[in-house]
């Protein structure tokens, strides 16, 4: 399998529906999201599974020669975590993408938002 490109849902001041749909299954390979650079993008996870997970956000900037760590953030189970901005220098690759991966992603869902128009 492949990396899966998921679409940002825009939050506007009509409001975005958070019904089950809004969110959908974490993929095993992770997920390549569109991160525009001007710190707006932001991702929930939620873990309904019985066990913690770990949400890695991988970085590609490097500083001074050495590579940044990869961003990782705990997921209890069931918990719901909210996560961002995002700085394109640390976190963009070339193309404008961001990758996501899961420790685990049996009952896990995942979405990503962005703030405005």
């Amino acid at each position: 399998m492949a990396r899966l490109p998921l679409t940002v849902q825009a939050v506007a001041v009509t409001g975005l529906s958070l019904a089950a749909d809004a969110m959908g299954a974490a993929h095993v390979d992770g997920f390549s999201v569109m991160n525009d650079g001007d710190k707006r993008t932001f991702f929930m996870c939620k873990n309904a599974s019985g066990a913690p997970i770990t949400l890695t956000i991988q970085t590609y900037a490097t500083r001074d020669g050495l590579a940044v760590a990869e961003r990782t953030i705990a997921v209890a189970a069931g918990a719901r975590v909210l996560t961002g901005p995002f700085s394109a220098a640390l976190y963009n690759r070339t193309n404008g993408l961001i990758y996501v991966d899961f420790s685990a992603v049996t009952s896990v869902t995942f979405g990503a938002y962005r703030l405005g128009s």
